[in-house]
């Protein structure tokens, strides 16, 4: 295929292709609050990025905050035994959650449910962890895609709450609920973003496979992007230019785990160079260079597509440039 007919089919199998319920998985994503959801969640993430559609990735990220906040209006959800409040039900209960003097702060009500009604203790199920799957998939793609699009820290630490209820405070007061399996892969993300101790290093955890695997590629977090307490010690990375499709200028971000001889140079889509921005040392930590859609000689260039490429020794990346006069 070429990379044309290959994106429309990409973008077929998510807007269009209908399962074997009737529903799109754009479909799913919106009406099932629960973990079929939430992986729906994590494919179109995973889907709009490569299309480097800003625009759904927005809805999407906007819509799931809808629901973890209890704000969602077209969300379907089961029986109601868990929520917080079942009158604006969420996907996540809020902080400090209680019932009955059980902590229920991060529970997942629309898969705690598949256990069976409010009781204590819990009827332990493995649906929580299954809907976690999909959020963290979406988590990594969105921090990786843009820091700005970050979901680790809506809605008081959704995912680490949610996490932490299954794996410290049920484990520890009930028994069975702490990860295992294909599950015990999504640790190391937890404790790389947010610094828990939940992984034991065996290589087991932290591999591709299931949903969150397939991310564990990606460089680990450095916190929120307004973070000033953390730190991306050991990662290279690019960011996303932003805006792009850009008018007038675009801004190009990048961060670097120490001190390098970098190059920063536009080429247009024949390989020729059109611009340096950067050619020298650089010390460590995060940079910003900014491209006003100018050659060597500051002329404009026509509307198109350009490739920035960022060389920092042995490590290389490249950030694609969409210009529009």
């Amino acid at each position: 295929y070429s990379s044309g007919v290959f994106d429309l089919w990409l973008r077929d199998m998510a807007e269009t292709y209908l399962a074997s319920d009737g529903r799109t998985v754009l479909q799913m994503f919106r009406d099932r609050p629960n973990n079929w959801g939430t992986h729906a969640f994590g494919m179109l993430v995973c889907v709009y990025a490569f299309l480097r559609d800003d625009a759904m990735l927005s809805t999407l990220r906007s819509e799931w905050i809808d629901l973890v906040s209890g704000r969602s209006t077209q969300a379907r959800f089961g029986e109601l035994w868990w929520q917080h409040d079942p009158a604006a039900p969420r996907t996540i209960n809020p902080a400090g959650a209680r019932r009955q003097g059980i902590d229920l702060d991060g529970a997942i009500p629309d898969d705690v449910r598949r256990g069976g009604p409010f009781e204590i203790p819990p009827n332990v199920t493995n649906y929580p962890w299954e809907a976690l799957q999909g959020l963290v998939l979406a988590a990594r793609v969105l921090e990786r895609y843009d820091p700005e699009m970050s979901i680790w820290y809506v809605e008081d630490k959704a995912l680490l709450r949610a996490a932490r209820l299954l794996q410290e405070s049920w484990e520890t007061q009930f028994g069975g609920w702490a990860a295992s399996g294909d599950d015990m892969w999504m640790l190391p993300f937890f404790d790389a973003v947010y610094g828990t101790s939940w992984s034991t290093g065996h290589p087991d955890e932290f591999q591709h496979g299931k949903n969150t695997g397939w991310a564990y590629v990606l460089p680990p977090s450095a916190g929120p992007p307004t973070s000033t307490t953390r730190t991306e010690t050991g990662v290279f990375r690019v960011y996303r230019n932003v805006p792009n499709p850009f008018a007038s200028r675009t801004r190009i971000r990048f961060h670097l785990p120490r001190a390098r001889n970098v190059r920063v140079a536009v080429y247009d889509v024949l390989g020729r160079r059109v611009a340096s921005l950067l050619d020298g040392p650089c010390p460590a930590g995060l940079h910003t260079l900014d491209w006003a859609g100018e050659d060597v000689a500051g002329q404009p260039v026509a509307s198109g597509v350009y490739w920035c490429h960022i060389d920092a020794g042995e490590q290389r990346e490249r950030v694609r440039l969409v210009l529009v006069r």
